[in-house]
């Protein structure tokens, strides 16, 4: 008779010739493999729960920036910093970090601000008309049809006060947000009355054109960081990154 502490039924999925395997090796010796091998399994498992994972950094940006012009440049932060997690979502005016779920945010500076909160300004705010530049000279006779977004409905009436020689529309027409009415404006369908930061790249592309420039309108867009946000790795970098990118776009270049 085969001794059954050196013996093993074989699993269906083998091929045996027998329904019985015999091992070659001591039970002693297989209790010490086994002790070893659920040791080494112990021992990553270990080390993995000793990871330090952070939580991504999730930025909350204006719909109409986040669109034309912190998106097309996030590719340049992430080439540089693979590392950092970084979540994008879109949202204006006020919001709760908790409820959110948000690490910072970069608003345009309208509402009332916590005083917990940690805020630097970005950049003045500053608009003007633009338009395809086949429209420029249709601009200058005027009777345009002016583009505005229903975010700033005063927006047009605003910025004719402060330039009253100025061509005036004939008539307005709103849309829902600045990029889809930068975006009609680029299609030749009227002027639009846009902030600098949403009309750049199309400017320097040439599907935009300008012609009276841009000029402040007293408000500010601003980086806005909670208490518990300096505990989130990466967040320092990328707000360099975001200055940086700023001061290229509007300090350095032409």
């Amino acid at each position: 008779m085969r001794d059954p502490a050196r013996i093993f039924r074989a699993p269906s999925g083998f091929a045996s010739a027998t329904s019985w395997i015999a091992f070659r090796c001591r039970p002693a010796r297989l209790a010490q493999a086994t002790t070893n091998a659920l040791s080494l399994v112990a021992s990553a498992l270990e080390e993995v729960h000793k990871v330090d994972v952070s939580p991504p950094i999730v930025v909350s940006c204006e719909r109409s920036v986040a669109m034309r012009w912190l998106i097309p440049r996030l590719s340049e932060f992430q080439d540089r910093q693979p590392e950092i997690d970084l979540h994008l979502s879109v949202g204006g005016g006020g919001f709760d970090f908790a409820r959110d779920r948000i690490t910072l945010a970069i608003r345009r500076l309208d509402f009332a601000i916590d005083a917990n909160w940690q805020v630097e300004r970005l950049i003045e705010e500053e608009v003007g008309p633009v338009m395809h530049p086949a429209m420029a000279d249709r601009f200058a006779a005027g009777g345009y049809v002016a583009l505005a977004a229903k975010t700033r409905p005063d927006a047009w009436q605003k910025w004719s006060a402060a330039h009253p020689d100025a061509p005036k529309p004939r008539s307005t027409r709103f849309l829902d947000h600045h990029f889809l009415m930068a975006e009609a404006a680029a299609g030749g369908l009227g002027v639009a009355m846009c902030p600098k930061i949403i009309a750049l790249d199309d400017i320097r592309k040439g599907g935009l054109a300008a012609p009276l420039g841009f000029q402040p309108n007293g408000s500010h867009y601003g980086i806005i960081r909670s208490a518990l946000a300096k505990k989130t790795a990466g967040i320092d970098q990328f707000v360099s990154w975001l200055l940086a990118a700023i001061h290229k776009d509007f300090y350095v270049a032409s």
